[in-house]
């Protein structure tokens, strides 16, 4: 009597070998995602680092560094809108009265 496996068993172990090898996608390369650093271009948050893109004051939209990671010296924190605040450059004449939005240096 012959010990080992009859041909529909070895025929199953390599269709199962097959498929395990064909899933393990071995030869292709993984796309690395890089997220980009404060003040680069963005057209959406999940592109950016801090996890906020948007265009503050007229520019264009850039990530931008959140007001909970803390404000440098020459920056103020604004609204973006609800729940997103971010850290903008100051202008010359804020907090000074006025009585058109138009006189506003920074719009919130």
């Amino acid at each position: 009597m012959r010990r080992g496996l009859d041909v529909g068993s070895r025929l199953l172990v390599v269709l199962l070998a097959l498929s395990v090898l064909q899933a393990c996608n071995c030869q292709r390369q993984r796309s690395e995602v890089t997220l980009l650093p404060e003040g680069e271009r963005c057209n959406a948050d999940s592109e950016c680092e801090s996890s906020l893109c948007d265009a503050v004051n007229g520019n264009e939209a850039v990530c931008l560094r959140p007001c909970l990671f803390g404000c440098r010296e020459t920056e103020i924190c604004t609204t973006l809108d609800a729940d997103r605040k971010a850290c903008v450059q100051e202008r010359e004449g804020l907090c000074r009265p006025c009585t058109m939005d138009s006189e506003c240096p920074q719009k919130a």
